[in-house]
């Protein structure tokens, strides 16, 4: 809890425990947070790290050669770094077995000495083992370190790898584009279907989403008794197409035959019910261009077994209603993980925004 003589400070004792990556959740993240802009709390973290990294200091000559140019890639920007005020102690002893990092944390010595002998006690604090989601394609592990393994039947630019280890690191998807700013151009344009509106009949997707040219699907919700639907489109330049739906809630539309890249357009639903139209409030969607859209299929097609990997790919992108699906799944995988839950937070946050 903050230190009761200044609200902008936490106990030496909370960040101990933080030092010694026994705070976890949301309490662990608000700390972190904190002393990433805390000078104060900053200092006495580097001290808590500073006694820490003398028990491994002459570990260091018993590595490997390999160990050590691992290092050295790392420090040279080959992996994502840790924040200034920490230095990652543990990524020195890879040349460790593998279950030692994900078992083992910080350790301290005590040194007795009892008449002319002394004794030696080695006291090992329990750490947490870092960020793991599983989907279909395998686990994705982040270390405390920040070192990604990813399943074995994913491959990954190094592009690609540092978003999803900077997602799993700080709880956001990578940064999406300006939707809001590709959408505008149609907001004065909201005459479409007139101003007769309803509650009662809304839009489902795509809604302020980005979206590949092709087989779009359009979803809306139910009218009692609607006797069928209206589907109309429009986009710049006087773009006008619509056509009739029977009782379905749902059209697939082949839209690369109709649709340009690169686009902005409207749509919106009416329902007909005793001879009377119910018309949804019109929503938007943008049409990638044709670099995006190689972009994303090329990816589709590598990653198609890994729903974090693409959700990620489709929020970088702007493709919320892909993204949301692919965090959704990935949540009934992993249901307490908090970043899958940060992920869909933020893609609500983005979508409501551009409303």
């Amino acid at each position: 809890m903050p230190n009761p003589s200044s609200e902008s400070h936490f106990d030496t004792a909370v960040l101990q425990r933080f030092c010694c990556a026994e705070l976890t959740g949301e309490e662990r993240q608000r700390v972190a947070a904190h002393v990433s802009g805390c000078e104060y709390c900053a200092s006495i973290c580097r001290r808590y790290d500073k006694a820490l990294s003398r028990v491994f200091t002459d570990l260091e000559e018993f590595a490997p050669a390999e160990a050590k140019q691992d290092q050295t890639l790392a420090t040279s920007g080959a992996a994502v770094s840790a924040p200034t005020w920490r230095k990652p102690l543990w990524g020195k002893f890879a040349f460790l077995p593998s279950w030692v990092p994900q078992r083992l944390a910080y350790a301290a010595v005590l040194v007795l000495f009892v008449g002319a002998g002394g004794v030696l006690l080695l006291f090992i604090i329990p750490r947490e083992a870092g960020t793991t989601v599983r989907d279909a394609a395998g686990k994705f592990k982040l270390s405390r370190s920040g070192r990604l393994s990813v399943p074995s039947s994913i491959v990954l630019t190094a592009d690609w790898k540092s978003r999803i280890q900077s997602a799993l690191d700080t709880g956001r998807p990578p940064e999406l584009p300006a939707i809001d700013a590709v959408l505008q151009p149609l907001r004065s344009q909201s005459a479409l279907l007139g101003s007769s509106r309803t509650e009662s009949l809304a839009l489902l997707s795509p809604v302020n989403s980005a979206v590949l040219l092709g087989r779009i699907a359009f979803r809306w919700t139910a009218v009692p008794g609607a006797e069928g639907y209206l589907l109309r489109l429009q986009g710049s330049g006087g773009f006008q197409w619509q056509t009739n739906v029977s009782s379905a809630t749902n059209f697939v539309f082949n839209a690369a035959q109709v649709l340009q890249p690169g686009r902005t357009y409207e749509w919106s639903v009416e329902a007909r019910v005793n001879a009377r139209g119910h018309v949804a409030r019109p929503r938007q969607f943008y049409a990638l261009d044709e670099a995006a859209s190689a972009e994303v299929r090329r990816l589709q097609s590598e990653l198609r077994s890994s729903s974090l990997a693409l959700g990620l790919v489709y929020a970088a992108h702007g493709m919320l209603d892909d993204a949301q699906g692919e965090f959704e799944r990935l949540l009934l995988q992993n249901p307490e993980n908090p970043s899958v839950k940060l992920w869909l937070e933020t893609l609500a946050r983005r979508r409501q925004a551009t409303q």
